[in-house]
């Protein structure tokens, strides 16, 4: 239970031991000493819509952390409604993560478990970087750290396709943040199909090519293949 003013960390991650030993041995003992109440997901206990709360906590935040080690789609999904709302997000990865393309500009702690003394690193890297991220909101234009209302979208997967959301392969799932991502700024083209508001939306990554058809925020993953040849990437 947090004090009244007290700052909010939120944190992104699956619900794995390895996740939830990264959250009480690094971002908790980074985070709370600089007066942060740190939650999770699974700490949310109000009743309601898990997602409109998860939602709501995402552009209310004064800070998230994200844990990309596992690329959990909720996870990279919520990543990009962070991005949305432009306020400060770390990013945490393993040494190993193979980062999706779109976030690979970005900064990151690199975790790595391999090291005796990972743990410490890792917690001083992390402070590190709250500490920057409240320096650059205390500093920041006011417009620049003014929260946007948060979008939900529904992802459907064709009948064809055999797999779900979670057992996406990583490339698939970069196509899908890619999606997302267009989706909220309001970037997203494509053809229209049969002259009516659907979309047809064709996403290239290194890997693979996803084809979507897009209406409004529903989202229908129509086909997956192989990427395309060079020089005809839609993305």
């Amino acid at each position: 239970m947090g004090t009244a003013g007290q700052r909010q960390c939120f944190v992104i991650s699956s619900f794995t031991p390895e996740a939830t030993e990264l959250l009480q041995e690094v971002i908790k003992p980074a985070i709370e000493p600089l007066d942060y109440l740190v939650r999770r997901g699974d700490d949310i206990a109000a009743p309601g819509s898990v997602m409109d709360q998860i939602n709501a906590v995402l552009g209310e935040a004064d800070l998230v952390v994200a844990d990309l080690t596992n690329l959990n789609p909720n996870v990279l999904y919520e990543i990009g409604i962070r991005h949305r709302v432009g306020k400060p997000l770390i990013l945490l990865a393993g040494k190993d993560t193979e980062v999706p393309f779109d976030l690979q500009h970005l900064r990151r702690i690199l975790i790595d478990r391999s090291q005796p003394s990972w743990v410490g690193k890792a917690i001083q890297d992390v402070a590190r970087a709250a500490q920057a991220a409240v320096s650059d909101v205390l500093t920041a234009e006011p417009e620049k750290v003014v929260p946007a209302a948060p979008r939900r979208f529904l992802i459907e997967l064709a009948p064809g396709i055999d797999a779900t959301v979670d057992t996406l392969s990583p490339p698939a799932l970069e196509t899908l943040l890619v999606l997302v991502e267009r989706l909220a700024r309001g970037t997203l083209t494509g053809m229209p199909v049969n002259g009516g508001p659907e979309r047809m939306v064709t996403i290239g990554v290194p890997a693979v090519s996803a084809y979507y058809i897009v209406r409004g925020d529903r989202i229908l993953l129509n086909r997956v293949s192989e990427a395309m040849p060079p020089g005809t990437s839609g993305r």
